[in-house]
């Protein structure tokens, strides 16, 4: 299930991207950050969640 809705997530945000009509090597760039920054936000919960 998470791997649809993170495939599903890029696919919108390069879509968004396009249309903001940024150039596709930005693109790339910008959703290689996107996908940091999720895999970053999941490990500050989990490691919030183990605290408790």
């Amino acid at each position: 299930m998470g791997a649809v809705i993170g495939a599903l997530t890029l696919t919108l945000a390069g879509s968004f991207l396009s249309f903001l009509r940024l150039s596709p090597d930005w693109q790339i760039g910008a959703q290689g950050a996107i996908l940091i920054l999720v895999l970053a936000a999941r490990l500050v919960i989990r490691q919030a969640e183990a605290r408790k």
